[in-house]
């Protein structure tokens, strides 16, 4: 057995409380570790209610294996139980942003807006594996480029690029191999909606694809992690803490 799971990521808005909660349970149930920016507040945010899906499982015996990035003014590793971490990144919304899209082996796109595409952009730069998903009712791409042509389209008011895509680039510049600047990354983001589609099949079925996907690349190493800002350390506390997860 490899010294870690799966870990699937998890990325979207707010209205997908049904479709998120039945991914999270289905991540739990498939043995998993599920990685959101956020922990189980009941206010219908997907990075919420995938952690409520994912601890609901464990009614069926499974266990609720999850990591919560979340946005923080000091850097905190808080364990709500010993499968479940709540990092306390010590950076804002906006930076942590990076760590989501980066670490997870393989993410689901839900539904959102300018954090979720700037997610998505750093997950595809980092060459991750996109699926998208909207539930039963579908509609994840139509929003995600809605909102793109919205908040970093040509003649977009606002400075949404800075926020979401400069200021996290600068904040982790080794991220990635290559180097990346938020032009750039806008224009990653547009191509790959440009071809994306939703998914078409159960929850199951999308969750074991995921499982799929990153086990057909070969055995698992350690995560692309990409430490948090001015905390030496931080990269080597993770991969431990994954591993105790994994073995929960």
């Amino acid at each position: 057995m490899d010294e870690r799971r799966v870990i699937i990521g998890a990325i979207g808005g707010a209205n997908q409380k049904v479709a998120a909660q039945e991914f999270g349970r289905a991540v739990a149930q498939a043995g998993c570790i599920l990685l959101t920016g956020g922990g189980d507040r009941d206010d219908g945010e997907v990075k919420n209610a995938t952690v409520q899906g994912a601890l609901a499982a464990q009614d069926t015996s499974a266990v609720a294996r999850a990591v919560g990035v979340l946005p923080a003014e000091r850097v905190d590793w808080e364990w709500p139980s010993s499968s479940h971490l709540l990092l306390h990144t010590g950076a804002p919304h906006n930076v942590r942003n990076v760590i989501n899209g980066v670490t997870p082996d393989v993410l689901v796109v839900f539904g959102g807006s300018r954090g979720t595409l700037a997610e998505m952009g750093f997950a595809a730069a980092a060459g991750k594996k996109l699926f998208f998903y909207g539930g039963h009712e579908g509609g994840a791409v139509a929003r995600l480029r809605k909102n793109l042509a919205r908040y970093f389209g040509a003649g977009c008011s606002g400075n949404h690029t800075d926020l979401y895509l400069r200021q996290p680039i600068a904040a982790f510049p080794g991220a990635w191999a290559q180097s990346w600047t938020a032009e750039d990354m806008t224009a990653l983001i547009e191509s790959t909606l440009k071809t994306a589609s939703d998914w078409q099949g159960s929850v199951q079925d999308l969750v074991q694809c995921c499982v799929n996907h990153v086990c057909e690349a070969g055995p698992l190493g350690e995560t692309e992690f990409p430490g948090l800002p001015g905390c030496p350390g931080a990269r080597q506390r993770f991969e431990t803490a994954i591993r105790q997860i994994s073995a929960a």
